[in-house]
């Protein structure tokens, strides 16, 4: 608590020299004592409490790491495991829905062969889920060479390779998986892991890889030896095909070397792409038509921000693992990053979004998450836990977005509160900043555990939530953890029908 103290003198002490681009992004009324809100309170309404996605004697064999939410086109819950390596499927009311098939009686699924029988679940590594923003289906792709089917056998016969496994609405497989590179460059020595993938407006499906096939990145590619071990592939496949034929090449614009973990979005005239480029550039965006045809070059995150705020959208960031990037269908994508920031008045890693046009300006931010008059100027998403993500509403796009983290400056290192704040299009809070786990005890101010990496959905009114948590009475392991809410003009008769 003494930081806390020396924090509010200093944050008296400079209220006066306030810039405008400080009272933009913290807002000078920022409070140094964290106050939160029940869901309900906000008009967020919860269609029920968070449920433990993982069966309770379920011991992870680690921290979860890749954890990932989506809802269909007709309102189900898919949610996908980079530990458990596997897939569980839902109603909006969080009810489990069976699969038709799973290869254990353990009731998760990941890919299916060519004649639609299940592998066990934990047969691939890095998966991103998605649901197609522009009609039915829904999927989920990884990096892997154990889905041994005949259709894969050349992709996968010298290294990992990112295949995709789709879905109809109810969960039926699609069959067969879909390779995410070409063949023939698949079937070169190395490995290749899935960055993310995307469903296109206009039918096609778009993938990013991290490519290690050190001799194609030379030769193809043009990257010098030195920078070849890990360069960012873009390929575009038609629905009907196993095999990208539409579109293949580098992502980037600049010949080097480049990492990506999630960093796709998509809107209706094309995709847009984040990746890393090392120390000395950082973390970049580039944007596309819908061809793969680009708009811009390589756009440097950094240069984004003003006065004590710039650069803070892309500085110290990564390859992706911290960081939300996301389309919403229509003409906007949403990026949210910690920024660590030691300025006296404010410590720790502060939330911040900025919002993209298709065309890849900033059109709103960077804006402070939990700045203003209902906000917290003390934050701490650091570390292992600071993973925080963001999303536009879609279906319809509106521009409304909300952003979700999890803080441990309140109740120490070990045990981080996920709270979320709901923005209308121009930045403006719509919300104070929310607790979203019904295990956090509003009135106490405290919870049993910790909660840690959030992701989130939000297509009509709906909301959905993954993270892991220690909250649960039943199991203190780390668990995989759903929740979903309603917000908006129906959000209230909805739950009232519930």
């Amino acid at each position: 608590m003494r930081n806390k103290a020396c924090f509010v003198v200093l944050l008296g002490a400079v209220v006066v020299m306030l810039t405008p681009c400080f009272v933009c992004a913290f807002g000078e009324d920022t409070p140094a004592d964290l106050v939160l809100y029940s869901p309900e309170s906000q008009g967020l309404i919860p269609l029920g409490p968070a449920i433990m996605v993982d069966d309770v004697d379920f011991v992870p064999s680690g921290k979860q790491e890749g954890i990932g939410v989506c809802i269909t086109e007709d309102g189900k819950v898919a949610y996908s495991a980079h530990r458990v390596g596997g897939l569980r499927m839902y109603d909006i009311h969080m009810n489990n829905i069976p699969w038709a098939k799973d290869a254990d009686g353990s009731n998760w699924v990941l890919y299916f062969d060519d004649e639609g029988n299940p592998f066990p679940k934990g047969s691939a590594s890095g998966v991103k889920i998605k649901a197609n923003l522009f009609g039915p289906g829904w999927g989920i792709g990884s990096y892997t060479a154990s889905v041994q089917t005949p259709s894969l056998a050349v992709a996968q016969s010298l290294g990992q390779t990112p295949i995709l496994q789709l879905f109809q609405n109810d969960g039926t497989p699609i069959v067969p998986a879909k390779c995410g590179v070409p063949e023939d460059f698949a079937a070169a020595a190395g490995d290749i892991r899935i960055g993310d993938f995307d469903f296109l407006s206009n039918g096609n499906i778009v993938t990013i890889g991290e490519s290690r096939q050190l001799d194609e990145n030379i030769n193809l590619f043009g990257v010098p030896e030195a920078l070849a071990g890990n360069v960012i592939v873009l390929s575009i496949m038609k629905p009907d095909e196993q095999f990208p034929t539409v579109h293949f090449g580098r992502l980037t614009e600049e010949p080097t070397r480049s990492e990506t973990w999630h960093g796709l979005g998509v809107t209706q005239n094309g995709f847009a792409a984040r990746v890393f480029k090392g120390a000395s550039t950082g973390a970049v965006l580039r944007f596309f038509q819908n061809d793969g045809t680009p708009l811009t070059g390589d756009v440097p995150l950094t240069q984004f921000g003003e006065g004590e705020i710039a650069g803070v959208l892309g500085t110290g960031t990564g390859r992706g693992d911290q960081q939300g990037w996301h389309g919403d269908g229509g003409s906007r994508y949403i990026l949210a990053s910690l920024d660590y920031l030691d300025l006296g008045y404010i410590i720790g890693s502060a939330p911040f979004v900025g919002i993209f046009s298709e065309f890849g300006d900033l059109i709103v931010g960077p804006v402070h998450v939990t700045g203003g008059p209902d906000g917290w100027s003390w934050v701490d998403g650091s570390l292992d836990d600071g993973r925080i993500d963001a999303a536009l509403q879609s279906d319809p796009a509106t521009g409304r977005f909300i952003c979700v983290w999890a803080d441990k400056a309140f109740l120490g290192l070990e045990a981080g509160i996920l709270m979320g704040r709901i923005f209308e299009a121009d930045g403006t809070p719509l919300t104070k900043m929310i607790a979203l786990d019904n295990h956090f005890d509003i009135g106490l101010m405290e919870q049993a555990g910790l909660s840690r990496r959030p992701r989130v959905v939000w297509r009509g009114n709906k909301i959905a939530v993954a993270w892991v948590t220690t909250n649960f009475d039943e199991n203190p392991n780390q668990m995989c953890t759903l929740r979903t809410f309603t917000f908006g003009e129906e959000a209230v008769s909805d739950f009232m029908l519930y």
